[in-house]
């Protein structure tokens, strides 16, 4: 089974941050290196207010869907993002994200 990769939470303490975290790791990048950014397609301040307390056990069951660089992005008030299929989450610990089983 090929390693899971994983993003420093740092780069993912709101939904915006995660989101392109996930791209990153799903194109094999890092952030800086995509070709396009998240403000180029929404507002990343928008999307981290709808998900107020995102990730948390009672976050608002809140879902938005929408394409960036060709992939199907969605984000999950639980503090999921899928990139194409593929679920990005954040650790119990909050210490890391990664790539979890696909959806």
């Amino acid at each position: 089974m090929a390693q899971q990769p994983t993003i420093a939470a740092g780069d993912a303490d709101q939904p915006s941050d995660l989101v392109l975290s996930a791209l990153a790791a799903h194109e094999d990048c890092s952030a800086l290196d995509l070709d396009t950014t998240l403000f180029e397609v929404m507002d990343p301040d928008a999307l981290d207010r709808l998900f107020h307390g995102f990730g948390e056990p009672d976050a608002h069951p809140v879902s938005v869907s929408f394409t960036m660089l060709d992939h199907e992005v969605e984000v999950h008030g639980d503090g999921r993002v899928v990139v194409d299929g593929v679920q990005y989450v954040r650790d119990d610990a909050g210490s890391s994200v990664s790539r979890s089983a696909d959806v």
